[in-house]
């Protein structure tokens, strides 16, 4: 039981911060979009992959960093807090 609650935590710490950096990368991209590209020159680095995913679809970019975020929260309580289970 306490295993289980342990490794809960773990998860839903992992989301939220999957959720928090999923964010701020979708408002830094929308703004450098709109906002930073005149800045950025000529030669500057426009349209990655990643930028297009958060941009175009957030959702699907949500989800796929909540799952990283999730598996990884979960690994690091599985590995450091052995001590607790």
């Amino acid at each position: 039981m306490r295993k289980d609650i342990v490794e809960l935590w773990g998860v839903i710490i992992g989301l939220v911060i999957g959720f928090i950096v999923a964010k701020v990368y979708q408002i830094w991209a929308i703004l450098f979009i709109y906002q930073g590209s005149r800045y950025a020159g000529i030669d500057g680095w426009f349209n990655t992959a990643l930028w297009d995913v958060a941009t175009r679809n957030p959702l699907a970019f949500l989800i796929v960093v909540e799952i990283i975020f999730a598996v990884l929260g979960y690994l690091f309580v599985k590995t450091f807090f052995k001590h607790i289970m």
